[in-house]
């Protein structure tokens, strides 16, 4: 039996709906983002750069990297669901 939350499925819709209008380009999410969180109002929280820096992969360009070995493995037309599926499977079969 599967459990659906209304409110989950919402948020996958709209999580879905949002990556397709920018083609499922991290970057360009990204800087809508940005640009919407300039041009808002509201107060937000300082986090100090050089913390975050030390997180970072040492490759600048790694979400092209991703992108483009997504693209060549066929999983950049993945939907959220099935991502979803892929995931469950996989922590399934670790789990036995």
């Amino acid at each position: 039996m599967t459990w659906h939350d209304p409110i989950v499925e919402e948020v996958r819709a709209a999580r879905e709906a949002y990556a397709a209008q920018f083609d499922y380009d991290l970057k360009r999410m990204f800087e809508d983002l940005k640009s919407k969180e300039a041009r808002s109002p509201a107060r937000r929280a300082r986090i100090q750069t050089s913390k975050l820096r030390s997180r970072l992969p040492a490759e600048p360009n790694v979400l092209t990297i991703v992108g483009k070995e997504s693209k060549r493995k066929g999983t950049d037309r993945l939907t959220s669901q099935q991502i979803d599926r892929i995931i469950r499977k996989a922590r399934a079969t670790k789990k036995r």
